[in-house]
């Protein structure tokens, strides 16, 4: 069994079920991340268009991010969410978590990664987060998720 540990690590099928109660619990998956769960097994399988990074052992994973490459485009990656187990919170993780994604990237020759995020009071931790590591505004969807609720596009530059 994978020791805990703070560094991010590629997720492994053993941690499925961690994975999938502690993204279960977050309030905000599942209100806007309803894929997040085929996207982990996903990665957990070995795909090379999901990728999932997470802290923390099979018995208690303390978060999990997931990115990946997007199909069609030179040198871009997504990050399609990052949770954290509630105890968890507010000591780095989620950042440490979102910096190792966007160097894993980096490594694969990714020029840019994106965040698609809803403007809904839900996710405005996530909104700090994202800004926190570098992202910055980049469009918005007006009325995308129902009426009043925007799409917020997000981006950060990972080569000069």
């Amino acid at each position: 069994m994978t020791q805990t540990s703070s560094v991010a690590r590629p997720i492994e099928r053993e941690d499925l079920q961690a994975a999938r109660a502690l993204l279960k619990a977050d309030a905000a998956v599942q209100k806007y991340l309803k894929r997040a769960r085929e996207i982990i097994e996903d990665a957990a399988t070995g795909s090379k268009e999901h990728l999932a990074l997470v802290t923390g052992n099979a018995r208690e994973l303390r978060g999990v991010v997931l990115f990946g490459p997007v199909a069609g485009a030179d040198g871009a990656a997504s990050l399609a969410g990052v949770s954290v187990l509630e105890p968890r919170r507010r000591r780095g993780v989620a950042s440490a978590l979102v910096s190792a994604a966007c160097a894993r990237m980096q490594e694969r020759g990714a020029r840019l990664i994106v965040a698609e995020l809803a403007d809904d009071p839900v996710l405005a931790a996530a909104h700090g987060l994202l800004a926190k590591c570098g992202f910055a505004q980049s469009g918005r969807v007006p009325d995308f998720y129902k009426k009043g609720v925007d799409l917020v596009v997000l981006e950060r530059r990972l080569v000069g």
